[in-house]
């Protein structure tokens, strides 16, 4: 996750430098950043439920990824809360079809990794869901608090991280896997 993280945050950052939305000096991550990212998913392991720690690590990935890239689209992107309204790049809570599907690709890679690693596919299945729930409350949590100053975006990927993670133990119980 990290590698994958890594090289999207470092893909085209020049470009996302000129546009002011890249990350960090040199597309480094802060400490806040890795604790809001990682904080949950070593809760999870810690305690033993693979299917919340599955959750917020295809949450992690899925997000960062769409972030990343999606920034690059070359449609304008779109507040989650507010569809109709098209919002500047690198707005918080701001989405486009390609940071969408990219953020799929991001929950997909954990549960193919997932899949490759333990052989059950239903891991792959808790994976893209849960990844892709945790994904976008990231943009409806930005659009509703961190645009408007309530939280800070570390936080988000917190809370974010902490639905994904509910949603891996959802879906795991739905899918009557444990």
């Amino acid at each position: 996750m990290l590698f994958w993280g890594y090289l999207s945050t470092r893909y085209e950052y020049d470009k996302k430098k000129a546009m002011n939305v890249a990350e960090g000096e040199f597309g480094r991550r802060s400490w806040k950043n890795v604790i809001g990212n990682g904080l949950i998913p070593t809760f999870m392991a810690a305690t033993g439920n693979f299917h919340g720690y599955l959750g917020a690590v295809s949450t992690a990935l899925a997000d960062t990824l769409a972030a990343e890239i999606g920034v690059l689209s070359h449609t304008q992107p779109r507040l989650i809360t507010n569809p109709s309204k098209v919002v500047p790049h690198g707005t918080d809570g701001g989405i486009t079809l390609l940071g969408t599907a990219v953020g799929i690709i991001g929950a997909s890679l954990i549960g193919i990794l997932a899949y490759i690693l333990f052989q059950n596919l239903y891991y792959t299945t808790v994976a893209i869901v849960s990844g892709f729930v945790g994904c976008m409350s990231d943009s409806v949590l930005g659009a509703l608090l961190e645009r408007n100053g309530y939280i800070t975006g570390d936080v988000v990927n917190m809370c974010a991280t902490f639905i994904g993670a509910c949603a891996g133990i959802f879906v795991a119980q739905g899918m009557q896997i444990y």
